[in-house]
C-alpha cells in the first residue's frame, strides 16, 4: 500500500489531533495516510512549502498564525480563498500550489451538529478578525445572517473584515469595534443571538483565561460557538452555559473542516463520526 503523505504548517502545533483525524479518514479508504505537522517560524514558511513539494506531499493544511499569509507562496486560489484572503488546505498539483478553504464548511456542518440556532435572518457578533474570522463570517453571511459585529484587539483589522464583504453582501448591517469596548459589547449582547470565538486565548495549556468579559445582562437565547478544541469547554464556554446559554466547542468544525479538505485531495468524503470519536479519545 502507497502511502500518502500530508503536513500542517503552523505554530505552534502542540495542541493538534490532525494526524489522527486524517489516519482515520484513510483507513474507511483503505489508504496509508502519514500526517506530520511541522512548527514552522514564519521566516521559514516558503521555504517550507517548497520542501513538501519536493519530498513528494499531496498537501498540507495550514493553521494559526498563516492562514493569510501562506497565499504569498501559492501560484493559484479558490474563489472562496480570493474573497476571504485566507486558506486552511493546499494541494500540490503538477508543481503548482492551490489554495482552498474548507473552515467555512467545516464551521458550518459543526454549528448544524451542534443543534444551533438557524443563522438566516439573526444578528451575530464575532470576537477576532483573523483567517478563522474571515471564514466564519463568510460563511454566516452566506446562510443569511442580518447583522455581524466583529470585535478584535485592532479595530482597523476588523473594518477590514467588514469591508471586504459589503460589495458582495450589502444588505448585510456590519460593524467593527475595538475589544476594548466593553460598554458596546455588553449593549449588544442584550439583544444578540449569535457569540462566536475566534480567537485563541484559553487555549490549552493556557485553560484559566478569556477573551472577553461576559456582562451581566445577556439574551437568554443566545447561542455561542468557540473555535478553541483544547480544552473541550473553555472558561468562556463554562460561564456561559452556567447561565443557561447553549454553547458549543470548535472540536466538530476541526472535524469537519478535516473531512472536506480530504475530499479536496482526494476526492472521498470521509466518515465524520469516526473522525470526531478518534479526535475525542485523542484529547482525553
Amino acid at each position: 500500500m502507497e502511502q500518502e503523505l500530508l503536513g500542517l504548517l503552523g505554530y505552534p502545533l502542540g495542541h493538534t489531533v490532525s494526524p489522527i483525524l486524517h489516519r482515520v479518514a484513510g483507513e474507511s479508504f483503505g489508504m496509508d495516510i502519514v500526517y506530520l505537522p511541522f512548527e514552522v517560524k514564519g521566516h521559514c514558511l516558503g521555504d517550507a512549502l517548497k520542501g513538501l513539494q519536493v519530498l513528494g506531499f499531496t498537501g498540507c493544511n495550514v493553521t494559526i498564525p498563516y492562514k493569510e499569509e501562506i497565499l504569498r507562496f501559492v501560484d493559484e486560489k479558490s474563489d472562496v480563498v480570493e474573497l476571504l484572503g485566507a486558506a486552511n488546505t493546499l494541494s500540490f498539483r503538477g508543481g503548482r500550489v492551490i489554495a482552498d478553504n474548507t473552515d467555512w464548511e467545516g464551521f458550518l456542518s459543526a454549528w448544524r451538529d451542534a443543534g444551533l440556532c438557524e443563522i438566516e435572518g439573526k444578528s451575530a457578533v464575532v470576537l477576532g478578525a483573523g483567517g478563522a474570522a474571515d471564514a466564519v463570517v463568510y460563511a454566516l453571511v452566506e446562510s443569511g445572517v442580518k447583522s455581524v459585529m466583529v470585535f478584535n484587539r485592532n479595530r482597523d483589522r476588523a473594518l477590514e473584515l467588514i469591508e471586504k464583504f459589503k460589495d458582495k453582501y450589502p444588505h448585510i448591517e456590519g460593524n467593527a469595534y475595538s475589544l476594548n469596548n466593553h460598554p458596546k459589547f455588553a449593549n449588544l449582547l442584550k439583544s444578540t443571538d449569535i457569540l462566536i470565538n475566534t480567537i485563541p486565548v484559553g487555549m490549552f495549556p493556557d485553560t484559566d483565561r478569556m477573551p472577553v468579559k461576559i456582562p451581566k445582562k445577556i439574551n437568554p437565547n443566545l447561542n455561542f460557538f468557540d473555535l478553541i478544541y483544547n480544552p473541550g469547554e473553555t472558561m468562556l464556554m463554562s460561564q456561559l452555559k452556567a447561565r443557561g446559554i447553549k454553547v458549543s466547542g470548535g472540536l466538530g468544525m476541526l472535524v469537519h473542516q478535516a473531512a472536506f479538505a480530504f475530499k479536496k485531495w482526494f476526492g472521498l468524503l470521509p466518515d465524520a463520526g469516526k473522525m470526531h470519536e478518534a479526535a475525542c479519545k485523542q484529547l482525553e
